[in-house]
């Protein structure tokens, strides 16, 4: 089991330490701190920059970028080394990680919508975490009926098991990190874990919570040391 710790923006200037039984989930409200992601945009390498300026709506743009600078400057925290010095690579499927010759296996998930910036933080862990803003979605059954087990389209009563469901099978496809090569109807979300191919998978948990009022919100950890 881990033991998941809640952090918010505020927290960023703080000392703290992670331990290898924690996830630390961080929610980060991105509008609080504008001015600070605009005074740090320079710590975007020109790649992350040029991907930032390409969204059309300015709050898209902070809510990447928010993410982006956030990363690094926690991860400056956790690793101990200057915040200029953390290289933020993509993997074969798109999934960020801190490339370094002297990571402690520090991994790490984003996510982002509305308000929220969401970032998890863990030791030697595989790791996931996806956020959804709850809005109105008249198609919600249509899109379960397609991408969700039929075990799971039975248990969909209101649109937010919709979204708890949704938010399960990202963290958990994230935690992978094998993007779209894992369809989302190829695995069972029941409660707090994974069925593949009839068999649950014990090293996996889902945790969910309501910390966010209208948002869904899951995390995809590994419960044993998996790098």
């Amino acid at each position: 089991m881990a033991q998941i710790r809640v952090f918010y923006e505020s927290d960023r200037n703080q000392p703290f330490s992670l331990h290898p039984e924690e996830v630390h989930l961080w929610l980060i409200r991105w509008r609080k701190i504008e001015n600070w992601i605009v005074n740090h945009w320079s710590l975007l390498e020109k790649p992350e920059d040029r991907y930032v300026e390409k969204f059309k709506f300015q709050e898209d743009r902070f809510r990447s970028a928010a993410g982006k600078i956030m990363t690094k400057l926690l991860a400056s925290k956790y690793l101990h080394i200057p915040l200029e010095r953390i290289p933020i690579r993509r993997g074969n499927y798109g999934k960020p990680e801190i490339v370094l010759d002297r990571n402690p296996h520090l991994t790490f998930s984003l996510s982002h919508s509305g308000d929220y910036v969401v970032l998890a933080f863990g030791l030697k862990k595989s790791i996931g975490v996806d956020v959804e803003q709850i809005k109105e979605l008249p198609e919600y059954l249509e899109l379960a009926k397609h991408f969700f087990t039929q075990e799971e389209f039975n248990e969909i009563k209101e649109i937010r098991h919709f979204y708890n469901y949704w938010t399960a099978k990202e963290a958990y496809v994230k935690a992978l990190g094998v993007g779209l090569q894992k369809p989302l109807d190829s695995f069972y979300v029941k409660k707090d874990f994974i069925i593949e191919k009839g068999c649950r998978l014990d090293d996996w948990k889902i945790y969910q919570t309501d910390q966010i009022p209208d948002y869904a919100l899951s995390i995809a950890v590994v419960v044993s040391n998996k790098l």
